[in-house]
């Protein structure tokens, strides 16, 4: 069972309610009164009389509370949205907001603590800020959320020429990104730039694996752990923890680990050949590849007890060297118990559990149209056989 309720008191549900039923309570306090004053002073009716003055005190305190409810919540979204207005506006002249020159034109945004989050400045005007010159859209930081003493920084922002940060040149007009200490998080590099990562061996310890991120590209540093990458693009071919990984593809390492790049050599995995050009996804557990895509342009893969197509991706299970789903390109397929299937294949750890027709195929002495789900059963395939 979910361990996800709702928090709802009594007087919620009498708050809610008096307020849902606010016309209600309008339309029957509006015919008491109408009716009460309709009847005047007779003494003849003085039955009624007592009738409708009962009325009129029972319902009036509902109605009273729920007009009144919805006063103030008409009253508060008011004010939040002129709270809302007055922390997004446009400067009509140059101003200073916590501590940055900022010129008339620029559209501010402030927040919660109206502190400085974000100025879009006007088309050609810069800011000096940070030891460095900005232009386009700037967001702003100022470390623990509720400092309000904390000193106003870049967040994200766009330099106007290629520019060192923390000895990485990053690329003009292309965003840079600022951890809360002010370090620099990602930036498209203006130039080939050196980088290194210390990555865990076999002997759970550690090596430190040297390569280059290539320039014009994204390159982003892992939280924490000084100027270790966390992903870039290779300009060169490098290996590692014996994987060879080409260049111009993006590597991604996280905690000493390699998680993803693409090959530049065959690599073999318990006896599967995995092609050159492939992209290769690892996980840190006994089998270590979580998922592979085959490259565009390659023969098949004869890969467990099937003939894959360039371009399909192969999910493992994790706990054992057996396949969990295959993708396959919807202009190609996979043959199983000599059917068609094309898209997400399914398995339980290596056994074909359903898929998709890639064609109109004879099933059940009848002719199932492409796009039908296929399940075992309809294969006639006995437990045992894999796929």
């Amino acid at each position: 069972m979910s361990d996800i309720g709702l928090n709802i008191t009594v007087l919620d549900i009498f708050v809610y309610g008096v307020i849902a039923a606010l016309p209600l309570t309008t339309t029957l306090l509006l015919i008491l009164v109408v009716a009460r004053l309709g009847i005047g002073h007779a003494a003849a009716r003085r039955g009624l009389h007592w009738a409708l003055n009962a009325g009129i005190i029972a319902v009036g305190p509902f109605w009273a509370i729920g007009a009144g409810l919805t006063g103030w919540l008409w009253i508060n979204g008011v004010t939040e949205e002129m709270r809302a207005a007055s922390r997004h506006f446009t400067l009509t002249a140059d101003r200073t907001i916590d501590g940055v020159d900022l010129p008339a034109g620029a559209e501010v945004t402030l927040d919660g603590y109206d502190r400085l989050e974000s100025a879009a400045l006007p088309s050609g005007i810069a800011v000096a800020l940070d030891g460095s010159t900005w232009r386009g859209f700037i967001k702003f930081g100022h470390g623990q959320e509720t400092d309000l003493s904390a000193p106003t920084r870049i967040s994200v922002g766009d330099p106007v020429t290629d520019t060192a940060f923390d000895g990485v040149l990053c690329r003009a007009g292309q965003p840079v990104a600022f951890w809360g200490s002010g370090a620099v998080r990602s930036c498209t590099l203006a130039k080939d730039t050196p980088a290194q990562d210390d990555i865990a061996d076999a002997q759970r310890g550690t090596v430190t694996v040297r390569f280059v991120c290539a320039s014009d590209r994204r390159l982003e540093f892992q939280p924490g752990v000084g100027k270790e990458v966390a992903s870039c693009s290779l300009a060169a071919p490098v290996e590692v923890q014996h994987v060879p990984c080409a260049a111009g593809s993006e590597i991604e390492i996280v905690n000493a680990r390699l998680i993803s790049c693409t090959l530049s050599a065959v690599l073999n995995f318990n006896g599967l050949e995995i092609p050159a050009g492939s992209v290769l996804h690892l996980v840190d557990s006994p089998q270590r590849i979580e998922r592979f895509a085959l490259p565009r342009i390659a023969p098949p893969l004869p890969a467990f007890g099937m003939e894959l197509p360039a371009q399909s991706e192969v999910w493992l299970c994790r706990n054992r060297w057996a396949v969990d789903q295959v993708i396959v390109p919807s202009n190609a397929y996979v043959e199983i118990g000599g059917v068609k299937l094309t898209g997400t294949l399914n398995f339980d750890c290596g056994v074909f559990s359903f898929g998709t027709l890639f064609a109109d195929t004879r099933i059940r002495g009848e002719t199932w149209i492409n796009g039908r789900t296929v399940f075992r059963d309809d294969l006639h395939l006995p437990p045992s056989d894999r796929p």
